[in-house]
């Protein structure tokens, strides 16, 4: 994916530090840092994308770095992937190689 919005999908770059929390309706992709909560309908945490904090969104795509809880309709996490904290979701997809700590609620939100 290339750091440039389009499709009406809003970006966070590699460079972009966010203090404090990003919502949206539309879908979000972080290739930056975000210290605070995200809400969004579609997040994808790119694999130099950091969250220190919480995310709720209909569906949420794991590459990167997160920490705190989760709680969305879908959720994966992809290989080189790690994340901490706690997980309540309907589906869940981990790759090989992703790293998981925490509690998970799968099936139930």
């Amino acid at each position: 994916m290339n750091e440039n919005s389009q499709n009406g999908q809003s970006v966070v770059s590699t460079d972009v530090t966010i203090d404090g929390n990003l919502e949206t309706n539309g879908s979000v992709a972080i290739h930056g840092t975000v210290n605070g909560h995200v809400t969004a309908a579609k997040l994808v945490l790119e694999t130099s994308g950091k969250i220190k904090g919480n995310i709720k969104a209909d569906s949420a795509e794991v590459l990167g770095h997160q920490q705190g809880k989760i709680n969305t309709q879908s959720l994966t996490v992809r290989a080189g992937a790690v994340l901490k904290g706690a997980v309540a979701c309907e589906e869940l997809v981990v790759e090989s190689g992703a790293i998981i700590s925490g509690k998970f609620r799968v099936g139930t939100k």
